[in-house]
């Protein structure tokens, strides 16, 4: 549905399915805020869409935020996911490809980022000081991540997957730990549901 410009979903609407808005343009948006008993979202939930913003409701309780949600997404410029006061889980490949993504907003509640979130994203810069629960983040984190200048970790961070900035531009990443290790470049360009993660312990 490439063609597909905007959607209404009904408000008792409780579950959306892997790859629902695939490869749709929704030039509007995707305003979900008054989906209010909304308990789950599929993988690639907006993967390759052209979707320019998504609105998500205040309410919606989920312990993990989907595979490949906005993967390739390249419209989106501001990801604000603070809301998901339940979320503890970003899954692979949240924005990978996301060329022109400069801000992401993540909830505090957040343990641990999977393979790839942000690989070949548009970042310039991520903080992420205020995720004090964050312990473990994967593979290939902002690899390949040509415009990232700075990057700021959270003193609580234990496992950072290898390749987390390989190939990127990155000048200053900040961890907020003094014994903090970052890894070194990866050459992989695939997504990491193509090879193994693997991670190096921070101290």
């Amino acid at each position: 549905c490439e063609a597909l410009e905007a959607v209404a979903l009904p408000a008792s609407l409780t579950k959306i399915g892997d790859l629902a808005f695939l490869t749709t343009s929704l030039a509007d948006g995707l305003n979900l805020a008054h989906l209010l008993e909304l308990c789950e979202l599929g993988t690639g939930f907006c993967d390759r869409s052209e979707v320019s913003k998504v609105v998500l409701p205040a309410a919606l309780r989920i312990e993990k935020i989907p595979d490949q949600f906005l993967t390739t997404a390249n419209n989106i410029v501001e990801i604000d996911l603070s809301c998901l006061l339940s979320a503890e889980t970003i899954g692979d490949n949240l924005c990978y490809g996301a060329r022109s993504l400069r801000r992401v907003t993540l909830p505090p509640s957040v343990t641990s980022i999977g393979d790839g979130a942000f690989q070949n994203a548009g970042l310039a810069e991520l903080d992420l000081s205020g995720l004090w629960e964050l312990k473990v983040i994967g593979a290939r984190f902002c690899a390949r991540c040509a415009d990232l200048c700075a990057v700021d970790l959270p003193d609580s961070l234990r496992l950072l997957g290898s390749g987390a900035f390989g190939a990127s531009s990155s000048r200053d990443v900040l961890a907020t730990s003094s014994s903090a290790s970052l890894t070194g470049s990866d050459d992989h360009d695939g997504r990491s549901d193509s090879a193994p993660s693997a991670a190096i312990p921070v101290a």
